[in-house]
């Protein structure tokens, strides 16, 4: 292959790629401007519901459905994102406290304890899924990016369990 023919071949896959990102693009626009949120395939991404300040370590809230960050650790004084950590646990096919409020490029870290038999936790819109062995604390990490309301789950219990993460606007 000369070199002429090589940058041919460049030029077509560039083209090739930028044609193929502005059709998904496109679609991402089409759904936000319909009124719904975009998410991955499969996702439960939705407009918040609930008008929930996002929570900081220790405070109280009146809804004990809220989880309380345990810990908060802003990732650097300049930036908005932060690290929070919470405990849940899993019992009697709940989730408990069974809501988890964040803001925008939060890291999430959750230590979940299936307390009576096994469980999982699954976020769809995240790929986190994680087994919970009965009497085990199972630490899961991750971070968030969009604003919206997003389900979790237990995807093979044989009672319906979840619990919904709400992620605020970011500053």
């Amino acid at each position: 292959m000369n070199k002429k023919q090589l940058i041919i071949l460049i030029v077509l896959g560039l083209v090739v790629g930028l044609v193929f990102l502005g059709g998904v693009r496109q679609k991402v626009d089409e759904k936000e401007s319909s009124g719904g949120l975009g998410t991955v395939e499969g996702g439960t991404r939705k407009e918040i519901s609930d008008d929930v300040e996002t929570p900081e370590a220790g405070e109280s809230v009146e809804n004990k459905e809220i989880a309380v960050p345990v810990t908060t650790y802003k990732a650097s004084e300049k930036a908005s994102a932060s690290k929070r950590v919470f405990n849940i646990k899993a019992e009697g096919y709940k989730f408990s406290p069974s809501v988890i409020v964040v803001d925008e490029k939060d890291v999430v870290n959750i230590e979940i304890k299936a307390v009576d038999q096994d469980y999982n936790v699954f976020f769809p819109d995240f790929g986190v899924y994680k087994e919970l062995p009965s009497g085990e604390r199972i630490e899961l990490e991750f971070q968030v990016s969009d604003y919206g309301e997003y389900e979790f789950f237990c995807n093979e219990c044989e009672e319906e369990m979840g619990g919904k993460l709400i992620v605020n606007e970011g500053e």
